[in-house]
């Protein structure tokens, strides 16, 4: 189960963090360094926008999620929005 939170930023932006658990990784696979950059769609201007970044694990799966935006979404909404996102994209 995905471990999110949420905070409120200045200047009216909500900000979002989802992680995945991970606690039964052996630790030697936490410590080494990560093989894929992240993915990065920084729009904001003039805060208008959004902005979302996904990071990988080094088996190429999602570890982290972290979304800026102008408007407040539910927390639960916004990890059922991202695990559908996934599961279309592994069909394709």
């Amino acid at each position: 189960m995905p471990i999110g939170i949420s905070a409120f930023l200045p200047n009216k932006l909500y900000y979002y963090f989802i992680k995945k658990n991970d606690w039964g990784r052996p630790k030697i696979t936490m410590e080494i360094e990560n093989n894929r950059k992240p993915l990065i769609s920084n729009n904001i201007e003039n805060y208008k926008g959004h902005y979302l970044r996904f990071n990988f694990d080094n088996n190429g799966l999602v570890d982290s999620v972290s979304y800026a935006v102008i408007k407040k979404i539910h927390l639960f909404t916004f990890i059922i929005y991202i695990y559908i996102f996934f599961l279309l994209l592994s069909f394709h």
